[in-house]
């Protein structure tokens, strides 16, 4: 593994998450600054209606995306949320109405906190954008590391998580009304995002340059 991971490793991870063994410093997660802005319609989307939950799985891809999508959307409606589906490299792809917007990239910094939960696909960027917004996940992992970051959900007590979104529909709609309806979870959730270490760019900054 040293041939992999080098001689001097950084976590770039949040305790909250993790702690990694020995003297290896960690340094939080990598947030760079949030400089490009909603797009208007989801701006006009935000603006009408109650949180809706996200749901997008970033640069994974799923087979029958025109079966799965509808699918998808249903488990989130049956809840009572209005839905905003990220198209991503999946092709989530539908019509849309004034309870369901899609929608293409938008920056999950400032989109997340306007959300009442993110359903996603446990990328680690992703998980760690969830989570500084204070707002509840689901992840449903498919490849990875995506599985440890899935397995983090319940042991932080910040969400859920789901199987593939392909095998457990049920069990997703289950736990968006859990999001919705669990003062705690909530509450958790925001004790986390309040409590994350948010210079991790600066403290890698520093270590790499000690020499």
């Amino acid at each position: 593994w040293q041939e992999v991971i080098g001689t001097r490793p950084i976590a770039c991870s949040d305790p909250g998450f993790y702690s990694p063994p020995g003297p290896i410093p960690q340094v939080g997660a990598l947030f760079l600054p949030a400089t490009e802005a909603l797009s208007p319609e989801v701006e006009a989307f935000l603006s009408v209606g109650p949180p809706p939950v996200y749901v997008g799985f970033g640069s994974m891809s799923i087979p029958n995306p025109e079966v799965t999508t509808p699918r998808l959307v249903a488990a989130v409606r049956k809840a009572g949320a209005r839905v905003l589906v990220s198209r991503g490299w999946a092709g989530l792809l539908g019509a849309g109405d004034d309870q369901t917007l899609f929608l293409g990239p938008e920056p999950h910094g400032k989109l997340f906190p306007s959300c009442a939960a993110v359903i996603h696909h446990g990328g680690a960027g992703t998980t760690d954008a969830a989570a500084r917004a204070g707002v509840p996940q689901i992840v449903m992992a498919q490849i990875l590391d995506q599985h440890y970051w899935a397995d983090r959900m319940p042991r932080a007590g910040i969400g859920f998580s789901v199987a593939r979104h392909d095998r457990d529909l049920p069990g997703l709609a289950r736990a968006v009304h859990a999001c919705l309806t669990d003062e705690a979870l909530k509450a958790r959730a925001k004790s986390f995002s309040a409590a994350m270490k948010t210079d991790g760019v600066a403290r890698t900054v520093a270590l790499l340059t000690q020499g």
